[in-house]
């Protein structure tokens, strides 16, 4: 449920989205809590899309990749082809923006 209120926050950009990330912590400390790695993959994952949008590669990048590991170790490939796709993108631009 919270992962779908931060993915809209996302969509509609603003002053909500600024909300985002500190509702997305709060999933993750949950999904830890209840030792669910999909639900807390998920949620690392969308905390990497909030920092994609907003151009915070290095924060995108790294909730990006523990995402992905998440994924991985739970068999969750569902979830795991996102995060390879959206660290994907990641990689693309700060290769392009380093390179010039």
């Amino acid at each position: 449920m919270q992962i779908n209120l931060a993915t809209s926050l996302i969509n509609l950009g603003g002053e909500s989205n600024n909300k985002t990330p500190d509702l997305l912590q709060q999933t993750i400390t949950q999904a830890q809590q209840l030792n669910n790695p999909k639900l807390e993959s998920s949620a690392l994952g969308k905390l990497g899309h909030y920092y994609e949008q907003n151009q915070q590669w290095q924060q995108a990048q790294t909730a990006t990749e523990k995402a992905i590991l998440l994924a991985n170790n739970s068999r969750a490939d569902d979830i795991a082809v996102q995060w390879y796709w959206q660290k994907g993108r990641i990689l693309k631009t700060t290769f392009k923006t380093n390179s010039i």
